[in-house]
This record gives C-alpha cells, structure tokens and sequence, in this order.
C-alpha cells in the first residue's frame, strides 16, 4: 500500500494548493515506523535557480530533484541512543504558485523505520545548508494516537535538533 502511495505521489503532477502550511511538519509514529510531512522553503535550499532569475521553475526543481532527495536524507534524521534512524521512501511534493510554474514550497514525505520495542526517547534533527543563513524556524507536531501522546518542538538554525520523550503523557 505505501508502495502505490509513493508510485502516485511520484507521478502526479505538482500540488497547486498547500499540502501543509509552510514552515511546519508532522511526525505521526505507527507501531515501528515514524510518517513524516515537513513543508519547507525553497530558500532552504542552495543552487536551485539556474537561470537567476529569482525563482525556481518546476523545470529546475525536476533538474535538481536527485540533489535535493540527497540533501533532505543527510539533513533530516531521528536518532535514538543506540541507532541512527535514516528517512526512507522520500517523496518530493513540489507546490507551484497559482500565478505560473514557479515552486514556491517543497512538501516532504517519508518513513523511519524504527526498532520494536520503539525507544523512550528520540531526537529529531532537521539540518539544511542553506537553512542557517535564512535564520528560518520548523514547527513539528509529533504524536501517536494510538494512546494520545503528542508534542510540540520548535526546531531553528541555531537548534536544529529537539528530543522527543515518547514515553511522557
């Protein structure tokens, strides 16, 4: 099912309307896996624009997509103690303005797969290279609703990294 998921999302063409808003990302944990939704923007980017003309075609985000999976999987991570857990099945939903082709925002969606029994506490790091010269801040909600449990972390430039307490009510 996850698999037909992405196949879809992958060929679709790309959202008109926001998928999230901007700035902001979800981590919902289900049984061993952790789903994650984070809206960022282009400006966390760096060398998108190659014509410089002050915005990114979806002909230069479809350049660059390859480049931009590989910087997400370095800069986006959840850690336990023992483990690195690294984002899996990355989908890149690219949102153009209703003006043109120009992509205004970059949803991205993905998997950590994470150990059974699921650890305590885990930390979320969502590092870019272009995200600390633009002094921008990511609001994540996490939650499981399995029992309830949900937080909220401020992740920015300066502290790009936040510990999720699994096991507080």
């Amino acid at each position: 099912m996850l698999l037909r998921i992405i196949v879809l999302c992958f060929f679709a063409s790309p959202a008109l309307a926001h998928l999230m808003p901007a700035q902001r990302a979800t981590l919902n944990f289900i049984d061993d896996s952790a789903f994650a939704v984070i809206a960022l923007p282009l400006s966390a980017f760096h060398n998108l624009d190659d014509d410089s003309d002050g915005a990114v075609s979806m002909a230069e985000f479809n350049r660059h997509r390859n480049a931009l999976t590989q910087t997400i999987r370095a800069g986006v991570g959840l850690a336990s103690e023992s483990q690195d857990h690294q984002l899996q099945d990355i989908v890149l939903a690219p949102e153009v303005s209703h003006h043109g082709d120009e992509v205004e925002q970059l949803t991205v969606l993905g998997r950590f797969a994470l150990p059974t029994p699921t650890p305590r506490l885990l930390t979320l790091r969502v590092a870019l290279p272009a995200w600390e010269q633009s002094k921008q801040a990511l609001t994540v909600t996490a939650r499981r609703r399995s029992d309830g449990w949900r937080t909220i972390a401020k992740l920015t430039s300066e502290m790009p990294v936040a510990t999720l307490d699994l096991g507080a009510p």
